[in-house]
């Protein structure tokens, strides 16, 4: 097994058709992606926020809603799901997506588990991350 880094890249949350209101939020096939070089990756998903709570609805599966990329290596087992549907403000929990899969051989990154992570709060705040 290669060594390798920890490592955590910022993601953006963009694209798709958002609607707002005075308290809540919708946004539907907004587009999940990070850029880490020699691992890319992205996902679409459904979700909305308002009033303190927070629900991801879906995550698209079919074959041109996601993509991974890696540069000088391979990757395998890929998983894309709802971790926890529904988000509140008052628990501090946060809805999450996630896309997983194994990466091989690629430079600083190994052989690990990358993880695009989706995070949606229950004030309509919507994250992205990359972590291995």
């Amino acid at each position: 097994m290669t060594p390798r880094e920890n490592i955590t890249i910022n993601g953006t949350v963009s694209g798709g058709d958002k609607t707002t209101g005075s308290y809540w939020m919708e946004w539907k096939k907004a587009e999940v992606k990070a850029n880490a070089i020699i691992v890319n990756c992205y996902f679409h998903a459904d979700f909305n926020a308002g009033n303190g709570s927070s629900t991801i609805t879906k995550v698209y599966n079919s074959p041109n809603d996601y993509g991974i990329s890696i540069l000088g290596g391979t990757y395998s087992n890929v998983s894309l799901s709802i971790i926890t549907a529904n988000g509140s403000s008052s628990t501090g929990q946060r809805a999450e997506a996630r896309l997983s899969f194994n990466v091989n051989g690629a430079s600083n990154w190994g052989s690990s588990t990358a993880k695009l992570k989706l995070f949606v709060t229950g004030g309509g705040v919507a994250t992205a991350s990359l972590t291995n």
